[in-house]
């Protein structure tokens, strides 16, 4: 390997499960904070001139997936965190239900 390349290494499982977090300007950042999933969804597939206008920045179309995708993992984790805290706690009720029902 020559010097000044840089090497590249295999990505783990866990870091091919993370989301991509796209490199984007904290102001634009900031900016699409203001915007729903939803909303950022549709700007990108209405998008026809290539770049997509926001209130205040303008951004490329491929940013404004990579930050999409983003939110759309974050609320699949956060739904699949849900499930299985609720099923915890559905598993915890019945087992307490019982527990009472058996000391009678």
């Amino acid at each position: 390997m020559a010097i000044g390349e840089s090497e590249k290494r295999a990505r783990s499982w866990i870091e091919s499960r993370l989301p991509y977090k796209p490199n984007i300007d904290p102001a634009v950042q900031e900016e699409l904070g203001h915007y729903s999933t939803d909303h950022l969804n549709r700007l990108y597939h209405e998008d026809t001139l290539g770049y997509i206008q926001l209130r205040n920045f303008i951004i490329s179309p491929k940013e404004l997936n990579e930050e999409v995708q983003r939110r759309l993992w974050l609320e699949s984790v956060r739904f699949r965190v849900t499930m299985v805290l609720l099923s915890v706690a559905a598993v915890a009720s019945v087992i307490a239900a019982f527990e009472g029902w058996r000391t009678r």
